[in-house]
């Protein structure tokens, strides 16, 4: 996805405040025949074997010395427990944000917390008897803020593309099929501070294979593309382009103010996790475990062979392995 020369020249002095240059300037998408399936991977982790290490409640058997390092089985499983997610999150007071956490510095709207005690960002359109003041269209998320996240990534040349899924979501009274009204657009800036990516959604984009919607948070938006997850689809050569220590990339969230919306986060994922984490691999997981192969992976948990940016993935992995260890043992 390229950008307009115009919203380019437009980023570069000032924020966007005209709508006529943010039309042109970001890619808008059409819907397809798409499935739409949002599937937390939260849901299958019942236990932080990182944080069971750090307070050493788990510790290696030794069972790691029998397996054969360059087994199919093996390589499989490490491919996947060093697989990348980032969770970009709202995050109210952001002096919490520390090593490899991450948050936006500057967010605008209301902070709510959802049903679980998430934080969240709602934006009003005064369109609602919300007791909110109406807010005027603007970025309402921006500024990724973090401790050392530049240089813990993984950017190596066999990553492909990574991915960009912002949960959102809007009310279900606003929503209708053929609704073309732009609700929020998604801007990338990379390492080199250079814009190289923007997608619109519209209200119709929230739509599922039905055409309908049901009003809850998605990551997951009928657009062109073709499998569920590529929306925002960011090659990694862009992405790390100038890349240094020392610098972020940003992720920008602009609301036009046509619809009341709530952001939750924006997840990043490199091309293992937005297929792991979807459960493309579930059934190869419990094909390849073994005691063995989880005393593996325990061992590199307990010797810090992992980073931050792996801990949701490995927890997927770990949890989903000792589930099914656990079941064949009784």
């Amino acid at each position: 996805m390229k950008i307009n020369k115009i919203f380019q020249a437009a980023v570069a002095v000032i924020l966007p405040v005209v709508y006529f240059y943010l039309m042109g300037g970001f890619n808008s998408t059409a819907p397809s025949q798409t499935e739409q399936v949002i599937i937390d991977p939260l849901s299958v982790i019942s236990r932080d074997f990182l944080r069971y290490a750090a307070d050493k409640k788990i510790q290696p058997t030794g069972l790691c010395g029998k397996e054969k390092s360059d087994s199919a089985s093996s390589v499989l499983i490490n491919r996947l427990v060093l697989s990348q997610r980032l969770d970009i999150k709202v995050i109210h007071d952001t002096s919490h944000i520390s090593g490899m956490g991450l948050g936006f510095r500057k967010l605008y709207g209301y902070f709510e917390k959802d049903s679980g005690g998430k934080e969240i960002i709602y934006v009003s359109t005064g369109n609602y008897e919300d007791g909110r003041t109406p807010l005027q269209k603007g970025y309402i998320a921006q500024n990724v803020s973090s401790g050392k996240q530049s240089g813990t990534l993984l950017h190596s040349a066999d990553i492909g593309s990574w991915y960009l899924k912002p949960s959102l979501k809007i009310r279900k009274a606003d929503f209708s099929p053929a609704d073309t009204r732009p609700v929020a657009a998604v801007v990338t800036v990379n390492f080199e501070g250079k814009v190289i990516d923007s997608t619109i959604l519209k209200v119709r984009n929230f739509s599922d294979l039905q055409g309908k919607y049901d009003g809850g948070f998605k990551n997951r938006f009928m657009t062109e593309y073709e499998k569920p997850g590529d929306n925002f689809s960011i090659s990694n050569r862009e992405m790390f382009a100038g890349s240094s220590t020392s610098a972020l990339f940003d992720i920008k969230i602009y609301w036009f103010g046509e619809v009341d919306l709530w952001l939750e986060k924006v997840m990043l994922d490199d091309e293992i996790a937005n297929q792991l984490l979807e459960g493309q691999y579930t059934s190869k997981i419990i094909e390849s475990s073994s005691p063995g192969l989880f005393d593996c992976v325990i061992t590199g948990v307990c010797n810090g062979k992992y980073s931050q940016a792996n801990s949701i993935s490995l927890n997927y992995v770990l949890n989903i392995m000792s589930a099914h260890l656990n079941k064949t043992a009784n």
